[in-house]
């Protein structure tokens, strides 16, 4: 009887173990995905290979939390700490009207109000990546985008 509760034990702990491992590597490839994303959408948008990318956010947390992300899984995109050496801006929290005067990506719909400048904005929903860009917004920054866009792009 101890034997098969010994067993028991060993085999909850294996699938627990195994349990955390793929929630950990599913939630890296997300993160690894979601900046392939950011990345591709910041280089097609101002046909830069290596730009410049300044984080913006009102929770230090995040924005070091993300910039860390960044640096692990983008190839191209590098991090600056002056907004006036940046070509692009990304935008995490944001609770007052800004403009960067230059282009920038909100990631959540509440930054987006406050956000002057953002062309558009990605975030998850529902485990699925959401990107909307505005018309108006590239426009007015004379932002064009590959045809490959379309889809993601509001009047």
């Amino acid at each position: 009887m101890r034997k098969i509760y010994m067993i028991f034990i060993f085999l909850i702990g294996l699938l627990i173990l195994t349990l955390t491992h793929s929630y950990a590597n599913h939630s890296e490839l997300a993160e690894e995905y979601e900046i392939s994303i950011i990345e591709k959408l910041i280089i097609d948008s101002i046909s830069k290979r290596n730009p410049y990318v300044y984080i913006y956010s009102e929770d230090k947390e995040k924005k070091e939390k993300f910039k860390n992300k960044l640096k692990k899984f983008s190839k191209s995109l590098k991090t600056t700490s002056s907004l006036y050496k940046a070509d692009f801006i990304i935008v995490l929290v944001l609770s007052k009207k800004k403009d960067f005067k230059k282009p920038a990506l909100a990631l959540d719909f509440k930054s987006l109000k406050y956000c002057l400048s953002c062309i558009g904005v990605f975030s998850w929903k529902n485990g699925r990546p959401n990107l909307i860009l505005f018309k108006e917004k590239l426009d007015m920054l004379r932002i064009k985008l590959p045809q490959e866009y379309s889809y993601f792009i509001e009047e």
